[in-house]
């Protein structure tokens, strides 16, 4: 069992960009370290506030330069580890039994 478990974005930023959508922390020093030391990574750029950029481009880069040992703490899981690919009803596995909402069209939230 990892510090952080978090499944890889897609394609959203940096050479692997794990998402923030849902991810899960255990309740360790090294945890709280590491968040704090996120929020000041993003704070040190306010491009990462204020531009283009997001929470998501600051922890690929955290993770780029391995901060706070940060890849040996990390379990990487597939993307749709914790997220579905729409259509959930046409690409899922019942390997799969989550199903990410927001992707979905308003017809089949509204029904959920």
């Amino acid at each position: 069992c990892k510090d952080l478990s978090a499944p890889r974005e897609e394609s959203t930023c940096g050479p692997i960009c794990l998402s923030t959508g849902v991810f899960l922390l255990r309740n360790t020093q090294w945890a709280t370290s590491f968040l704090a030391e996120w929020w000041k990574e993003a704070e040190r750029n306010p491009a990462f506030i204020f531009g283009r950029d997001h929470e998501e481009s600051v922890l690929a880069k955290m993770y780029e330069k391995n901060t706070l040992d940060l890849r040996s703490k990390a379990l990487v899981s597939p993307a749709t580890a914790f997220n579905s690919v729409a259509p959930f009803h046409q690409m899922h596995s019942l390997s799969q039994p989550i199903m990410h909402l927001l992707q979905e069209p308003t017809t089949v939230r509204e029904n959920v």
